[in-house]
């Protein structure tokens, strides 16, 4: 969206001055010539290496179609093109652009391809669109329709990839908040891999609301796997060094879960989890109330478990509060923390068992433990 608005508000300001010569009986090819030089300039002016094909207009719609645009970001010159489509149509509302403002009424997209790239130094593909004094002519895009496409969000620093082969989305402005809220929705499989670990996506859908800044989920994101199903509520912030602040509700399988994050105990099972994952990815804080059931750990089985999880990435730790645990070998109740790595250090459990084999509850972690009572 960021860059959609200044390419618009280009072809506008670009075709309403040129109308009149495109009525008279000039040549056609010179003056498409001469409006796609000039949206490039205006383009470049905002920070945007534009490429197209060619362009054709209607005069009497107000519109113009370019074929086969390329978009990259002047400042990163040796970076990939961030969006390429085969098509882009723009019909402007020309009542506004008269009274001050330059209002577009749609822009169709068809076949949009986006690729984001991170590299290792932390330097992006996304344009670096200069502020403009307040006293500048405003864009406003009140439609926006992306008929299919494919998304690449590639962080190179995080060994982080996910792949959106086929997707559809279409935006409506917010005449109140100015932000736009967007529909979408995934037409085929996807795929995350973070760090060489791969998470097959089945369906990604929802409604966000698009900021400079970042990304505000208006109503929900639902997140379904192979294994697993996830709704996201909340928001994902600054684009180059993205932040979350999500609140979730998910039903999950453990061992694929967290075999995607990294943890090298096999921990099987089915758990319903509920609340909230903040910060960055290297350091993601996960708090929750999660009940599981058929779990696995070791070689234990049919562990029915309850507890208030807090979950730290950048230590590798997880506290239990709260926890209610049942199995074959007894029941436990009272919290701990667990070490998911030998370099997380040891785990501590303190919890009132009963009718249980301690030294097999022992045997559930690493020694030493310490066990409070």
């Amino acid at each position: 969206m960021a860059y959609i608005r200044p390419l618009a508000g280009a072809l506008a300001l670009v075709l309403i001055p040129s109308f009149h010569p495109l009525l008279s009986q000039e040549p056609r090819e010179p003056i498409e010539r001469y409006i796609l030089r000039r949206i490039k300039e205006i383009a470049l002016d905002n920070g945007i290496v534009l490429e197209a094909a060619g362009i054709t207009w209607n005069a009497f719609h107000l519109s113009a179609t370019m074929h086969g645009v390329s978009v990259a970001s002047a400042a990163a010159p040796d970076f990939p093109a961030i969006a390429t489509f085969d098509r882009a149509t723009v019909r402007i509302g020309l009542e506004d652009a008269v009274h001050g403002a330059i209002r577009i009424d749609s822009v169709v997209l068809d076949n949009v391809r986006i690729r984001l790239v991170v590299d290792e130094r932390g330097r992006n593909n996304i344009p670096k669109i200069p502020k403009r004094p307040e006293r500048e002519r405003r864009i406003e895009i009140d439609h926006i329709n992306i008929g299919s496409g494919s998304f690449v969000y590639e962080d190179r620093q995080r060994r982080l990839l996910l792949r959106l082969p086929s997707w559809q989305a279409d935006a409506q402005r917010d005449l109140v908040t100015d932000e736009h809220l967007i529909r979408f929705e995934t037409l085929a499989h996807s795929s995350v891999t973070w760090q060489g670990r791969v998470q097959l996506l089945d369906r990604i859908s929802g409604d966000v609301a698009l900021r400079d800044d970042g990304i505000r989920i208006e109503s929900s994101v639902f997140v379904k796997t192979p294994e697993s199903d996830v709704v996201l509520t909340g928001a994902l912030s600054n684009f180059d060094d993205l932040k979350a602040d999500l609140e979730f509700a998910s039903n999950v399988d453990l061992l694929t879960l967290l075999e995607f994050f990294g943890v090298k105990e096999r921990i099987g099972g089915t758990a319903i989890a509920k609340g909230k994952a903040t910060g960055d990815l290297d350091r993601l804080r996960v708090q929750a109330r999660v009940e599981a059931h058929d779990v696995s750990f070791r070689q234990f089985r049919d562990i029915a478990l309850s507890a208030n999880v807090d979950y730290s990435r950048a230590t590798n730790r997880v506290r239990l509060k709260e926890f209610d645990a049942r199995s074959p070998l007894g029941h436990a109740r009272g919290d701990g923390t667990l070490a998911l790595t030998r370099r997380a250090g040891e785990s501590l459990l303190r919890a009132r068992v009963d009718g249980a084999d301690i030294e097999a509850v022992m045997r559930l972690f690493d020694t030493p433990v310490r066990v409070a009572s």
